[in-house]
């Protein structure tokens, strides 16, 4: 996904991989900045969502048998040299209701 903003309901669908794909099922590029992930499950990947800036967002996603079902890859430039800690605190909370 390389928009800038997108909101994808799933309405209860089943992402379910193909055993011939190695790939996340979903790559954020580092332009998204507001990417909603609502109602979903994705199942049997090795990496659910590859996120590569801040810009996620879920609602009721559901992860099944994921191995990673979340990678977050810092954009940093070859040959950087890089002080600090992380700045901002990733929050995910599990729904109390399940489906």
């Amino acid at each position: 996904i390389k928009n800038d903003s997108l909101h994808i309901i799933g309405n209860g669908v089943t992402l379910l991989r193909d055993s011939s794909f190695n790939g996340p099922a979903f790559m954020l590029d580092s332009n998204c900045k507001y990417i909603l992930l609502d109602s979903l499950t994705i199942e049997n990947f090795n990496v659910g969502i590859l996120v590569i800036n801040k810009g996620l967002h879920l609602k009721k996603v559901r992860f099944k048998n994921c191995l990673a079902p979340l990678r977050f890859q810092p954009n940093i430039i070859q040959d950087t040299i890089l002080s600090g800690t992380q700045a901002e605190t990733i929050f995910y909370y599990r729904d109390s209701l399940r489906r």
